[in-house]
């Protein structure tokens, strides 16, 4: 999933929407609404701390790339990568980012290229709320067919 260009505020509303839904679901199943909006909360802040420091242009983005474990191995991920990249390079994207961390895949953006453009530790947050590394890992979309 890739996004060229600012959230739309029907887009927004729909996040926000979830977000709610899942707090308010999350209630009724005796869990903590307040703990999962201070995750996301601090999730965002990380992401926009990291992006800032990465200097990456904050219009294009790989913003879900995922193979289930069993389908690794097949060049289902290459295809997925080679269509993503080619949307964006089609929006006029030159560059382009993705956020990752330690708890994913994150050597297969190495593997394909990738500058890991910033990272921050949360080795020493002792809530444990953050995964223990995050990273912006930006690709090069220069010579990808439009």
């Amino acid at each position: 999933m890739t996004r060229a260009g600012a959230a739309d505020k029907e887009t927004q509303a729909h996040w926000d929407a979830i977000r709610q839904r899942a707090c308010k679901e999350l209630d009724e199943l005796g869990g903590s609404s307040a703990e999962l909006a201070r995750f996301l909360e601090s999730m965002e802040q990380a992401d926009r701390d990291l992006l800032e420091q990465s200097g990456c242009d904050p219009d294009f983005e790989l913003v879900l790339f995922a193979v289930s474990d069993n389908a690794r191995g097949f060049g289902i991920g290459s295809t997925l990568m080679g269509h993503a990249q080619g949307y964006l390079a089609a929006q006029g994207a030159s560059k382009a980012f993705i956020f990752t961390d330690t708890d994913c895949t994150w050597e297969y953006y190495e593997h394909r290229g990738m500058r890991r453009a910033a990272e921050r530790s949360f080795a020493d947050d002792g809530a444990r709320i953050l995964p223990e590394r995050m990273f912006v890992y930006e690709m090069n979309l220069e010579g990808i067919a439009r």
